[in-house]
């Protein structure tokens, strides 16, 4: 291989194992013009399809045969190849059917340094929980020990494609980008940058929603992969033709990179050609052009379809484009969410950010939305005028926060040493990272940026007070800067009440809820989404405060909030329908439980398989509902699936594995199991007393359940006090008819007599 165009090589080897084999010499024709040399060296690689200087390999060439079993899974065909693995429609055939794609490496490949590629990806894919992410499924290694991954097989066309045979006008191109960014902003909040992001790795099934899959060249912006390891992995593997010029010249990847292959993608799917002819000019011009060419307005291409559409597009839509393909990353736009703002701003009609308009421009954009009545609205005009540039200035500073966050993010990360895998090592990195704030005081935002993304890591590893001083640090920062950011604080505020909820602390959460719908209710730019999850936590600490009704209406607000914006199959709908089904079953309504938990389980399973954690809290309801519907067998596979999936993502130590104990142990004592019961309960409280303020209803819970268990073992004197005052802890946070309540007196029943009964639950109206 030519040492020093080994990146190259690779790239288009990859690009022309993709390909069909009759359609490779126009591929090569394409690309290498005038580059003899490459052409021999891609040439001579896909005839030998060997091993290429110990890091690529040409998979089996016939691929493993129909009916091979890897695991529980059956292989049906060869999907297709790549540099890093073959992909198979497989059928996975245990307890249940399900079709998947299966991604192995070959065996010629499964060198250390490519299993351990692999097993990144894999763990990467582990925490994209997304509509529009292609999900994983499961993993494994086969007996060979060759990794490989499960993921959702995605009936559907490449982007390009969908749009082109369905004639897509340009403003609905525009449209189909939006889940797109949705899902590469969520990538990005978890640390992850895809890298290579073309219209192949964008799947769009026949509904028209579009899937992002393929990461298996991500960077992971943790401490799990040292930079060092990651900039040199497969000689910057990329598809050169939608690279960042960063990537081509090989310096640092961030989100910024893939913003602009994200661009890239849009002008090829408005104009139908790549920016500055990349698709007409071989690889050594590619690079020189990315890297140093501006190209041409999106406005001046021939369109697709009619060409005049585009050109009444001119202005805005060539100001978002070429925006998110700037040279130098800090100019482009700060987020993927960004981008699609600015999209939305334009098919809205609004003004949008990339053109910084003037008050021309703004007050030309606000008379062709009210062109009626004009004249007589000309004071309102200029008073609109000046209240966009004061938000076009906003959103200018808070752009740049965000582009500087991310450098110093990463260079924080980088702290980490790269051959440490241990929670004890993340540990310590966010710990430095709090630390090194301290150089950030000259920049209150960006100290308050990142004590906000320290406070959520925190808070979702288990990190109570860690989280605690983070957040609130975050949020006293951003109500003394910005108070009239309304959307900004409610968001500080949403986070550290979901910790003082976790915690135990309601008071507190209540107001923080109370206070960020309050703030909601001035943002006009509020996404339903944002205003359902605050919906839902001010519902579910009424709800623990013994507030029932006020807690349905608000959990119904939320409802109707998510089935308007995503309609009834969206995963976000699953939350609402848990927790009303979890408000029926604190009722004792066990009849309208079972139907709205089972309706969210399908929701769930159906968008995001059988390993997403927000399954567990369901499984968990299920499993209450079945064993008090008298189905103790069905209850016990529900409680161990929770169980088992907990463990399986939040580790051995996570609190909330407290709550698939506690329901595992009522099952074990019901069927006299009692040592298995007390060992499972004392496991419970001990995860809870860690976790949350004493007194809190679901340490109450636990300890009557551990109550019960010690009255069974004959030590009633100390199973009285401990059933008396969880009782008394339930009556007085969850009310005298909640279902834990109830079941806390019957246990306390046991060992008092006569027994005292708690009246019926009055009539719901």
């Amino acid at each position: 291989m030519i040492p020093s165009r080994r990146g190259e090589v690779l790239a288009l080897l990859d690009e022309a194992l993709q390909t069909p084999p009759d359609a490779r010499p126009s591929l090569l024709d394409a690309v290498c013009v005038g580059d003899s040399e490459l052409r021999r060296e891609v040439e001579s690689l896909l005839d030998l399809e060997t091993a290429a200087d110990g890091f690529l390999a040409a998979p089996e060439p016939p691929g493993l045969p129909p009916g091979t079993r890897i695991g529980p899974y059956r292989i049906v065909e060869l999907l297709g190849r790549g540099g890093m693995g073959a992909v198979y429609e497989a059928v996975r055939e245990d307890d249940f059917t399900q079709r998947v794609a299966l991604k192995l490496v070959p065996r010629e490949l499964a060198s250390p340094f490519v299993v351990r590629r692999f097993h990144l990806e894999r763990q990467i894919l582990a925490r994209l929980d997304h509509p529009n992410i292609a999900r994983l499924l499961d993993g494994g290694t086969t007996e060979d020990g060759r990794p490989y991954l499960v993921m959702e097989h995605v009936e559907g066309v490449a982007i390009d494609e969908f749009c082109e045979a369905r004639n897509l006008a340009p403003r609905q191109r525009l449209e189909l980008l939006l889940p797109v960014c949705s899902a590469l902003a969520f990538a990005h909040q978890n640390l992850v940058a895809h890298r290579d992001i073309k219209p192949g790795n964008i799947l769009v099934t026949a509904d028209g929603v579009p899937k992002l899959l393929d990461f298996g060249i991500a960077k992971l912006l943790d401490p799990a992969e040292g930079p060092a390891d990651l900039t040199r992995t497969l000689e910057r593997p990329m598809t050169p033709r939608y690279a960042s010029p960063e990537q081509v010249r090989g310096d640092l990847v961030t989100p910024a990179s893939d913003l602009y292959s994200l661009g890239v993608l849009l002008y090829r799917l408005l104009t139908g050609r790549l920016p500055s002819g990349l698709d007409t000019c071989g690889l050594e011009e590619v690079a020189r052009r990315i890297c140093e060419q501006e190209p041409a307005r999106p406005s001046t291409e021939a369109g697709a379809g009619d060409p005049r559409q585009l050109r009444r597009l001119a202005g805005d839509v060539d100001a978002i484009v070429l925006k998110a393909l700037r040279k130098e990353p800090r100019h482009r736009y700060g987020s993927a969410e960004q981008l699609a703002e600015d999209v939305r701003r334009y098919l809205a009609g609004h003004p949008v950010l990339a053109r910084r308009g003037t008050l021309l421009y703004r007050g030309g954009k606000f008379a062709r939305r009210h062109r009626f009545g004009l004249a007589a609205a000309m004071a309102v005009l200029l008073a609109t005028g000046a209240f966009l540039v004061r938000e076009q200035e906003r959103r200018a500073a808070e752009q740049q926060r965000t582009e500087r966050t991310i450098g110093v993010l990463q260079g924080l990360l980088d702290l980490a040493d790269p051959d440490r895998r241990s929670d004890a090592a993340v540990i310590q990195v966010l710990e430095t990272t709090r630390r090194q704030l301290a150089a950030l005081k000259a920049d209150p935002d960006l100290r308050a940026e990142l004590l906000a993304t320290l406070g959520r890591v925190h808070h979702k590893l288990g990190h109570g007070e860690e989280a605690r001083r983070a957040l609130a640090e975050s949020l006293a920062i951003w109500r003394q800067r910005h108070a009239e950011d309304h959307a900004g604080l409610a968001v500080r505020l949403n986070n550290l009440g979901a910790l003082d909820l976790d915690q135990g602390d309601y008071e507190s959460a209540e107001a923080r809820f109370s206070e960020a719908r309050t703030l909601y209710e001035k943002d006009a730019t509020a996404t339903p989404e944002e205003r359902a999850v605050n919906l839902d936590n001010l519902a579910t600490v009424r709800l623990y405060r013994g507030r029932s009704a006020e807690a349905e209406a608000l959990y119904r607000a939320g409802l109707e909030l998510r089935l308007g914006a995503f309609g009834r199959d969206d995963p976000r709908v699953s939350y609402s329908l848990r927790s009303l089904g979890a408000l029926d079953y604190n009722r004792g309504d066990f009849a309208a439980a079972e139907p709205l938990l089972r309706e969210a389980l399908r929701i769930r399973l159906a968008s995001h398989g059988p390993e997403n954690t927000a399954l567990a809290p369901i499984l968990d309801l299920l499993g209450n509902v079945r064993l008090a519907r008298g189905d103790p067998a069905e209850a016990e596979t529900l409680y161990l699936r929770a169980l088992g999936l907990r463990r399986r993502r939040l580790g051995t130590e996570h609190a909330e594995l407290a709550r698939s104990e506690r329901n595992l142990a009522v099952l074990r004592l019901g069927q006299g199991r009692v040592t298995e019961a007390r060992a499972l309960l004392e496991k419970a409280t001990a995860r809870l007393k860690r976790a949350m303020l004493p007194g809190d209803w679901r340490l109450a819970d636990a300890e009557s359940v551990l109550g019960a268990v010690l009255a069974a073992e004959g030590r009633r004197r100390e199973a009285g006090p401990l059933l008396r005052e969880s009782y008394r802890t339930l009556a007085a946070t969850r009310g005298e008819y909640a279902t834990a309540t109830r079941e806390a007196r019957q246990r306390l029943s046991v060992l008092e007599v006569p027994p005292v009964t708690i009246p019926s639950p009055p009539p719901r109206r």
